[in-house]
């Protein structure tokens, strides 16, 4: 093949590719947008992973050789910004819940209300055993290790469990709705990375025909 015919050739892939390119970017799912409530949940999740795993457990190796007034002050240090999880879980359990529950989900609210809690009591704990050190190293160990697993585990079963079956069931009016009420509840080492307005359905014959009904405040799907 001619070298020019090739480059020609070359250069409508390389179009077609940077079209389709720029197709899957207007498609882009709404949880990926800035603001909508999964994503600040998982830049929350990647601040929390980051201090649990670059933190304290750079922190708890250093205790583990030497438990010094200092290793153990770094380790309060940590603790005390691990409990703004609760902001987290609290998001969680008062707004995702109820709606997942509405849905007829009982299973991950159950369990996960449970294991947040245990989490919560174990950060307690470990604040608790930190203040008032008595020399008791295994027991700090354990404790902290558990919450650094737990936390881990948590943030595993939140992406791909939780928020998943979420997206699967909530319409566009109900992310709205947690979006707003998020801020009364707060943050966890993080926000939002910007307001989120999501783009509305424009009502016309092809979206009555795919079974949307539109409503005062927004579009429903019939399901």
């Amino acid at each position: 093949m001619p070298a020019d015919e090739l480059m020609r050739l070359y250069t409508q892939h390389t179009d077609i590719f940077r079209g389709r390119i720029a197709d899957e970017e207007r498609l882009q799912k709404p949880e990926d947008q800035p603001g909508h409530p999964v994503h600040t949940f998982k830049l929350e999740n990647r601040e929390l992973d980051k201090l649990v795993k670059t933190q304290l457990q750079v922190h708890l190796w250093q205790f583990e050789k030497e438990d010094s007034t200092d290793t153990i002050f770094s380790l309060i240090e940590d603790i005390n910004l691990l409990m703004d999880i609760q902001k987290h879980f609290s998001r969680k359990e008062n707004l995702i819940f109820p709606y997942l529950e509405k849905y007829g989900i009982y299973g991950p609210t159950n369990n996960m209300w449970r294991i947040d809690d245990f989490i919560v009591d174990a950060i307690k704990d470990a604040r608790s055993k930190l203040a008032n050190y008595n020399g008791d190293k295994k027991a700090m160990i354990d404790v902290l290790n558990w919450i650094i697993e737990e936390v881990t585990a948590m943030i595993y079963r939140e992406e791909n469990i939780l928020f998943p079956m979420a997206l699967k069931n909530f319409t566009e009016d109900e992310w709205v709705k947690i979006a707003h009420e998020s801020d009364e509840i707060g943050f966890c080492l993080t926000g939002p990375a910007a307001e989120w307005k999501p783009e509305r359905k424009v009502l016309d014959e092809k979206t009555i025909s795919e079974g949307f009904i539109k409503m005062e405040t927004g579009i429903l799907s019939l399901k």
